[in-house]
């Protein structure tokens, strides 16, 4: 859903995408955005802001948001947002269950 934000610029980011329940981010950070796309990407979530659910996951920490979002100022905003009114879960302790799995008969 994200791509089609990010495709389809303003028309997307008003309608269906806000108006949804919840949405899910899976994984953010691994593509750089460009500076349009980033702005696209705050008004949706600005425009959800303590209306609907947005979960989101990543493997980059708030610290590193801005090296993939390209904006300081507008990271850290997004970042207050989203932190506001949630649950913040860091799983940089987490061990996978990969490992047990194998290792297990």
């Amino acid at each position: 859903m994200i791509v089609e934000v990010l495709v389809a610029g303003d028309q997307t980011v008003n309608s269906l995408p806000v108006q949804r329940q919840q949405i899910m981010l899976d994984e953010i950070g691994y593509v750089e955005a460009e500076p349009a796309q980033v702005g696209l990407f705050f008004t949706l979530l600005q425009k959800r802001h303590k209306h609907r659910s947005t979960l989101i996951t990543s493997n980059l920490g708030f610290s590193e948001w801005a090296s993939f979002l390209k904006n300081p100022h507008l990271t850290a905003a997004l970042i207050d947002r989203l932190t506001e009114s949630s649950h913040v879960f860091n799983m940089k302790e987490c061990v996978t269950l990969r490992t047990k799995m194998v290792a297990e008969p």
